[in-house]
């Protein structure tokens, strides 16, 4: 179970900074392209999160 917590914390990191990597670079080169990206990257960190949130819970 710590080994699934750990893996959806990396996700949900690694996620969350593609998306602020997205967003600046969207803003940088006015890329739509890299904003749905970063959005897609935003939705998908959100998901690990709940997912890892569930999990947590899940455990009680």
């Amino acid at each position: 179970m710590k080994a699934k917590k750990a893996v959806m914390t990396v996700l949900t990191v690694l996620c969350a900074a593609g998306a602020v990597a997205g967003y600046v670079l969207a803003r940088e080169e006015g890329s739509a392209r890299a904003e749905v990206w970063a959005s897609a990257l935003l939705i998908l960190a959100f998901v690990c999160w709940q997912w890892q949130r569930a999990l947590k819970n899940e455990k009680r």
